[in-house]
């Protein structure tokens, strides 16, 4: 084991007694970080914390459900390739709805 390196973290006691105090609760709390993308935070207008609030409510409230699915898509692309050879720009989507709901 002397071969590893150490990354200076330094092993938790565990206490088996429930009211002993916890070593991470005397440490002082780091202050947030500034995030490094540039980003910046402005406060909400009352306007937007309203529509933020009632965006929430109805996610929380009503029903729902996420579904998906995965398809080789392979001969899609092909025929994709096809047209691009003739000339057309033609989406993939566009052409998987022909195919799905022309049933003629």
């Amino acid at each position: 084991m002397s071969h590893i390196k150490s990354n200076g973290l330094q092993p938790i006691k565990v206490s088996a007694e429930p009211d002993a105090p916890k070593a991470a609760a005397t440490s002082a709390p780091r202050p947030a970080s500034k995030p490094t993308s540039g980003y910046t935070d402005h406060p909400l207008s009352s306007m937007r914390a309203v529509i933020a609030k009632r965006l929430s409510q109805s996610k929380q409230t009503s029903p729902h459900g996420h579904c998906t699915a995965t398809a080789d898509i392979s001969a899609l692309q092909a025929i994709r390739a096809d047209y691009a050879d003739a000339g057309f720009k033609v989406r993939q989507s566009k052409i998987a709805s022909l195919y799905i709901f022309d049933k003629k």
